[in-house]
């Protein structure tokens, strides 16, 4: 015998679980494209992070790895990644971070006048100065004056107060403050030479270990995009 009064009650039961099934795909749908919440400029930070990681900042962060001078590309890619975004986006200062990353034979702008002068940085480096057009006895990289670059504002004095954070291979240093002496005639260690380069190191520029680890920390731990800057 056929029970009429069970159909209601099973097309009931059936609708309900329909829309259950219906709230929970649309819950897992918004669940699952939720954007995951944003991260710190510490996220992923180790105990032997140094303190230029912890500079990073804003939304948009781009690692410029800078291997060597470049007619000074480097610095401008940096000032032109900022500039476009900033019109482009109409984003700010506090929501882009360039890293200019020296290493290999690009480490010299981190470094006072006094160094250029002392070790030769213009000779060891061919790095001629525009206004004299010999080899520069001037950190004009960093102390940017009129006519130094093809664009204004690519020096690392006026990239840095915009928010720009520069990292520079310790091992590149520690070469490269040797030979540079030996090249200019100086009587002195290497030890000396280093430890005279790490005392002028110049406002906003910070030693890594190495500039290799710094592209791979920049990307894993600072959330960077990365350009190769020559």
């Amino acid at each position: 015998m056929k029970n009429e009064g069970a159909v209601p009650v099973r097309r009931e039961f059936l609708g309900r679980m329909a829309a259950g099934s219906a709230a929970l795909l649309v819950t897992g749908a918004g669940v699952a494209c939720a954007a995951p919440p944003p991260q710190t400029a510490d996220a992923g930070m180790l105990a032997g992070d140094g303190e230029w990681l912890s500079k990073l900042h804003g939304t948009h962060r781009q690692y410029f790895d800078v291997t060597s001078w470049n007619d000074g590309f480097g610095q401008l890619y940096a000032l032109n990644w900022t500039k476009t975004m900033k019109e482009t986006y109409g984003v700010g200062n506090d929501d882009l971070c360039a890293v200019v990353g020296l290493r290999h034979f690009g480490i010299a702008p981190a470094f006072s006048d006094s160094i250029w002068e002392k070790y030769k940085l213009g000779e060891f480096f061919k790095i001629n100065d525009p206004k004299t057009k010999q080899p520069s006895v001037r950190n004009f990289a960093y102390h940017e004056t009129e006519g130094d670059f093809m664009f204004p504002d690519a020096g690392l004095g006026r990239l840095i107060p915009d928010g720009a954070v520069v990292t520079v291979c310790n091992l590149a240093t520690t070469a490269v403050s040797g030979m540079s002496a030996g090249a200019a005639g100086l009587s002195m260690t290497p030890e000396a030479a280093y430890e005279e380069w790490t005392a002028n190191l110049l406002p906003g520029c910070y030693v890594a270990p190495s500039g290799v680890l710094a592209v791979s920390r920049a990307q894993t731990a600072g959330q960077c995009t990365y350009c190769y800057a020559g």
